[in-house]
């Protein structure tokens, strides 16, 4: 959301006094895909990356998804290659190697959610005839726009002229001297968000976070396996990034403090980009191959994180060329009407930054 310059300079100004101190300041990039503006199902503010996100001294973690009940569906490959039937005694285990990841992704505007023949195999999202204006997504909740967030830094500095709305004197974070190197990173002279991703499925592909209830004082139950503990489901960016700073802590352990990260992780994805064979961690194979061995980052190449558009309160559209005052439309970047918002490629790609981590590949790595 675009909360004003004086917060967002304090903000700026809180995490550049953590990094000083030794402290990773790790932060949700969010959950509204390329609208962190949106206020209902659907974009209605055009593309803007939420500026309380863009400093340069915090590590922003984006979502993914698992992909395996999409490969199921499309391509045949059964789930059983991954998981288990059953959890293990005690562990409660059930993964049975690595399982390709997507973008974070649950509304019709996801070209793997409309294409899905599960989904009725849609050829578009938008329009008349498109699946987010159909009534089967309407009615099983896909008209929504929860999608990890990514995009270029936008009003970091300045005053948007309309509310919400990129504009006016607007400017993004200036691009810092530690997002080079990679493949894919735009040549946009701004912060671009977020730099990596971390698992933040709620159940569109049949994989979430599960929560235990466990504060007596709210009926809440012990959570030890095998009992009657009270859990609950959920997902998003706000699970991502906590989880991402649990692993940071491993390597604090074992390191020391390391303040702002990114000089590091950037710096490993570069090399894995020059000594790796092209496809090498490619982590969104539809054959079932899996990154190689020696990859720290695993390279989301399928998924988009694109989300429908509509008119606002005021009877607007901002980058929403296909949105009508009856259908829903596809967000779009203003001056490439054709190009959803935004596609996972390789290397960086605005929906998984430099892409997901292999923990313990990154805490071997760590310089």
């Amino acid at each position: 959301m675009l909360s004003g310059a004086a917060e967002v300079a304090l903000e700026n100004l809180e995490e550049q006094q953590a990094a000083a101190q030794g402290v990773s300041f790790f932060i949700a990039q969010g959950d509204d895909g390329a609208d962190q503006c949106s206020y209902g199902n659907y974009s209605d503010h055009g593309i803007n990356s939420g500026d309380n996100t863009a400093s340069a001294y915090a590590v922003d973690v984006g979502g993914t998804d698992f992909m395996a009940q999409y490969n199921q569906d499309v391509h045949g490959i059964p789930i059983s290659r991954y998981w288990s039937a059953k959890n293990q005694p005690g562990t409660l285990q059930s993964a049975l190697s690595y399982i390709p990841e997507i973008p974070w992704n649950g509304s019709c505007a996801s070209k793997l959610i409309y294409n899905d023949p599960v989904n009725g195999g849609y050829d578009g999202a938008s329009g008349a005839d498109g699946f987010c204006n159909s009534s089967y997504a309407k009615s099983n909740y896909f008209v929504d726009n929860a999608a990890g967030s990514g995009e270029a830094s936008s009003c970091f500095t300045g005053k948007a002229s309309i509310y919400g709305v990129v504009s006016g004197t607007c400017k993004g974070n200036p691009k810092p001297s530690w997002q080079a190197g990679v493949p894919g990173i735009p040549n946009d002279g701004v912060r671009d968000q977020p730099d990596i991703a971390f698992f933040a499925g709620y159940g569109t592909w049949g994989s979430l976070y599960v929560e235990c209830l466990s504060d007596r004082a709210q009926g809440g139950t012990a959570c030890t396996p095998y009992n009657d503990a009270i859990l609950l489901g959920g997902g998003g960016t706000s699970f991502a990034s906590p989880a991402m700073a649990g692993i940071q802590a491993l390597i604090d352990q074992k390191h020391g403090r390391q303040g702002n990260i990114n000089y590091v992780l950037y710096a490993i994805a570069a090399k894995q980009f020059k000594e790796q064979a092209k496809d090498a961690c490619n982590a969104s194979s539809v054959d079932g191959t899996l990154p190689a061995a020696g990859c720290v980052f695993n390279d989301i190449t399928q998924g988009d994180n694109s989300i429908p558009c509509g008119e606002n309160h005021k009877g607007k559209f901002y980058d929403c060329p296909a949105g009508t005052d009856r259908d829903l439309g596809v967000l779009t970047p203003t001056t490439k009407s054709t190009t959803l918002a935004y596609k996972a490629a390789r290397g960086y790609d605005f929906p998984t930054g430099l892409g997901s981590l292999n923990a313990a590949k990154l805490f071997n790595a760590w310089p």
